[in-house]
C-alpha cells in the first residue's frame, strides 16, 4: 500500500508530460504540427534531390565547355562527387544540410547558403506586400459585394475578378510597366529593387526597406518604395481574384445561413450579425490567404524577370537552366522552409479564429 501511495506521488517522466502535451487542446495541436515541420522539409528535399538526379541532365558537360571530352567530362564530375551513387550523394548532401550548408554553385562557385540569404529578402517583400494588397483588396471588395447581391458593385467587382482569373501575370506585368512607366511616368523603370544612382545600404538584414532605414538612407528608402509598386501592384491584382471570390462567396453562404436567418428572426442587431458572419467566413479566407501567399512565391518568378528583381525567383529559374543541382536544391529549401513555416502560422491563427479546432 505504501509503494502505492509513493509511486502514485512521484512527479510524471518525460514521456508522460509529452504524452499529456499531445493529447492536451493548444500544446497538443501546435506539438503535432511543429513535429511535422521537418518530416514534411526532409520529404521536399528528397524529391528533389532525386528529380534533379535522374531528370536535371548532366551539368558536367555544361561545365567542360562547347565541345567537351569524355576525359574532361569525368574530370568534373570527380571534382563535383557526381560520380557517386545517387545514395551516397543524398548522404553526403544531409550531411551538410544537417550543419547549415547546402554546397555551392557549380557556376558562380558561391555558397548557395550566402546566395539565398542575399537575394531571398527581396522575394519575401514582394510576396508578403503582394498577398497583404490582395488580402485587402479581395477581403475589402469580397464583403462589400456579398452584401450588394446583383447590384453595380458586385456586378462590376466579379467582372474584375474573372479578368485577374485570365490574365497571367508575367502579361500584366508588361502591360502594367508599359502604360504606367512608359506612356504616362508615374513609376521609374523597371531596373531591379533600386536605381542605378543609389548605393546599396550596408547588409544588416538583407530588406532594403529595414536597411535603408537603418541607415538612414532616406532617400534610397523611397526609392527602393517606388521600385516595389509596379510588381507589388501586379501581384496584388493577379491575386486579387481568388481571393475576392472566395470572400464573397463564404460570406454569402454564412448570410444565407439557418443560424442567422434565425437570429435576425429574433432581433439581433445587423452589426452583430454581420460580426458573427465574418468571423465564421474568416476561417476559410485566412486558409486561402496561407495558400496565396506560397502561391506567391511561385507566381512571383515570372514578374521578377518582367522588373528585373533579381530575387529568389530569378535565382531559382536560372539553377534550373543550368541543371546547377546545389542551387536547384538551395532553391527548392528556401522555397519549401518559407511555405511550411507560412502554413504553419496559418493553422495557428485557424484555431484562434475558429474555436472548434481545438476541440479535435
Amino acid at each position: 500500500m505504501t509503494t502505492t501511495a509513493t509511486a502514485a506521488a512521484q512527479p510524471p517522466d518525460l514521456l508522460s508530460r509529452l504524452g499529456g502535451l499531445w493529447s492536451s487542446g493548444w500544446a497538443g495541436l501546435v506539438l503535432r504540427r511543429l513535429l511535422l515541420l521537418p518530416l514534411t522539409l526532409l520529404l521536399v528535399v528528397t524529391l528533389t534531390f532525386v528529380v534533379t538526379r535522374l531528370l536535371g541532365g548532366n551539368p558536367a558537360v555544361r561545365l567542360a565547355g562547347a565541345q567537351p571530352t569524355l576525359e574532361a567530362i569525368h574530370n568534373i564530375e570527380l571534382q563535383l562527387g557526381l560520380n557517386k551513387s545517387i545514395g551516397a550523394q543524398y548522404l553526403d548532401y544531409l550531411s551538410g544540410l544537417v550543419h547549415g550548408d547546402l554546397g555551392k554553385s557549380y557556376f558562380t562557385h558561391q555558397a548557395v547558403v550566402s546566395e539565398i540569404l542575399n537575394r531571398a529578402p527581396g522575394t519575401i517583400e514582394l510576396v508578403v506586400l503582394g498577398a497583404l494588397l490582395a488580402a485587402l483588396l479581395g477581403i475589402g471588395f469580397g464583403m462589400a459585394a456579398a452584401r450588394r447581391v446583383r447590384r453595380p458593385l458586385d456586378q462590376i467587382t466579379q467582372g474584375f475578378s474573372i479578368l485577374g482569373f485570365s490574365t497571367p501575370d508575367f502579361f500584366l506585368g508588361a502591360v502594367l510597366a508599359y502604360f504606367l512607366f512608359f506612356k504616362l511616368g508615374w513609376f521609374p523603370p523597371p531596373a531591379g529593387q533600386l536605381p542605378f544612382s543609389f548605393a546599396p545600404p550596408e547588409p544588416t538584414t538583407h530588406f532594403l526597406l529595414i536597411d535603408t532605414a537603418l541607415n538612414g538612407q532616406w532617400d534610397a528608402f523611397g526609392a527602393h518604395w517606388q521600385q516595389l509598386a509596379l510588381p507589388v501592384l501586379t501581384l496584388g491584382l493577379i491575386y486579387f481574384a481568388p481571393m475576392f471570390k472566395i470572400t464573397r462567396a463564404s460570406l454569402l453562404e454564412i448570410l444565407r445561413s439557418d443560424f442567422l436567418l434565425y437570429a435576425e428572426a429574433c432581433g439581433l442587431k445587423r452589426s452583430i450579425e454581420r460580426r458573427y458572419a465574418f468571423r465564421h467566413a474568416m476561417s476559410l479566407v485566412v486558409t486561402y490567404v496561407g495558400i496565396i501567399v506560397a502561391a506567391l512565391i511561385g507566381g512571383a518568378v515570372l514578374v521578377e524577370q518582367v522588373y528585373s528583381w533579381g530575387g529568389l525567383g530569378t535565382y531559382g529559374v536560372s539553377a534550373i537552366q543550368n541543371n546547377d543541382f546545389p542551387a536547384v536544391q538551395g532553391f527548392v529549401v528556401a522555397v519549401g522552409t518559407i511555405s511550411v513555416v507560412v502554413y504553419f502560422l496559418v493553422d495557428i491563427l485557424y484555431m484562434v479564429i475558429d474555436p472548434r479546432v481545438r476541440l479535435g
